[in-house]
């Protein structure tokens, strides 16, 4: 079986976690190397923007500090022919307007579908392999969750929420680019509960990455 991590990309993925190490907590919550508080005001959301549609973007919380980090998407191997052999297996599915669902712990080569909107909740932890998640409008709630493999079909935006009143986030919002002429990519570890990853997410054709925070961390 074809996997879209390759060893130069787990090797970027570890080097720019070793620097978010760097950001203790000391100096509070870090984006980028950049204390929130520099960067926002309390009720305000961070806003992350990228350019090239053809970047994939590495997302990761360490310690309470987040890190970004783009690579343009050629760097991804087999990502096209990963996306097709993934579709090629996929399972049918009951499409809807709206669908609401709740997963168990492990989701494997599964096919959600929604043609307005799709919500996904993993109350406590859930593994979601090989699976296609197809919507203009994602929303993903959950504490702990991890991708592997995993591809969004026709996204516009995708929300994701915490369960746990632990986590330093709130609330997240993904837009991705329309015209993108390659596979929607997501592939890696969240966790939202202890407010670290131990590795990186990686998702692919992103626009913008927005971050609503929790009143507990300006209460810190």
């Amino acid at each position: 079986m074809n996997h879209i991590f390759s060893k130069n990309i787990a090797t970027i993925s570890k080097l720019f976690l070793s620097v978010s190490l760097l950001c203790n907590s000391l100096y509070g919550i870090t984006i980028n190397g950049k204390s929130l508080h520099s960067l926002i005001q309390p009720g305000e959301s961070v806003s992350i923007s990228f350019k090239d549609k053809d970047d994939c973007t590495f997302f990761a919380i360490e310690n309470g500090n987040i890190t970004t980090k783009g690579t343009h998407i050629s760097n991804i191997a087999n990502l096209q022919e990963i996306y097709q052999e993934i579709r090629n297996h996929k399972g049918g599915s009951w499409i809807s307007k709206v669908s609401d669902i709740s997963v168990n712990v492990f989701q494997h080569g599964s096919h959600f579908a929604a043609t307005e909107r799709m919500n996904i909740r993993a109350n406590t932890s859930a593994d979601f392999i090989r699976c296609l998640i197809e919507s203009p409008k994602i929303s993903i709630t959950g504490n702990q969750m991890n991708f592997d493999d995993c591809f969004l079909i026709n996204p516009n935006e995708l929300y994701i929420f915490p369960v746990s009143s632990d986590s330093d986030i709130a609330a997240m919002r993904i837009t991705f680019n329309g015209n993108a002429t390659h596979p929607t990519l997501m592939s890696g570890p969240l966790n939202l509960n202890k407010n670290e990853s131990t590795g990186s997410l990686l998702l692919t054709n992103v626009n913008n990455i927005t971050i609503q925070f929790s009143e507990k961390v300006w209460n810190n």
